[in-house]
């Protein structure tokens, strides 16, 4: 993340923690892309920064953080982005207070922590197979069975890879950067 206190200085920094987003759609596709409504549910990280050292963010769920997830097709999978409009509590001394922000911050997935670039991931469906494929060599393909419990292994492929859609792994998938 990068923080931006004057609106020309950018400080970086890096939290990890667990955030939960509903996603919705009730509209039908127009021109091909298929847009859902996103709302932040819940957001608790824990990072630090040059500008202030460390810090936790939350968001409070009075306030509904909003936006948007856009799906488009393309030649070769599916261009994906999203944003979602959030109300940060922001702590600088572990918890003990937090401060409300005056306005609502743009949060958008961009520069993944060991990624250089937004990494774009693109699935193209070919029976009986599955083929993903993503740019940045740092990040690595796992699957699981199950989110209840997640155990989440390695499929095992460089980018492009691919795999049976009836694989049992294949049921979820990320990639993680390593």
């Amino acid at each position: 993340m990068n923080w931006n206190p004057d609106g020309t200085t950018f400080y970086s920094g890096s939290a990890t923690g667990a955030v939960q987003i509903l996603i919705e759609n009730t509209n039908t596709p127009a021109n091909g892309i298929t847009t859902y409504s996103l709302q932040m549910l819940s957001l608790n990280l824990s990072g630090t920064t040059a500008l202030f050292g460390n810090f936790i963010i939350t968001v409070d769920p009075k306030y509904p953080s909003l936006g948007s997830h856009i799906v488009q097709p393309e030649p070769e999978g599916y261009n994906i982005g999203n944003f979602c409009d959030v109300l940060f509590n922001l702590s600088v001394n572990g918890g003990a207070s937090f401060s409300k922000a005056d306005n609502t911050v743009r949060m958008r997935l961009e520069n993944p922590p060991c990624g250089a670039n937004l990494q774009q991931l693109h699935i193209q469906y070919q029976p009986p197979n599955v083929i993903i494929d993503w740019a940045d060599p740092s990040y690595t393909l796992v699957g699981s069975a199950s989110l209840n419990p997640a155990v989440w292994v390695p499929i095992g492929s460089p980018s492009p890879a691919t795999v049976p859609a009836n694989f049992p792994l294949a049921k979820y998938l990320k990639l993680i950067c390593e």
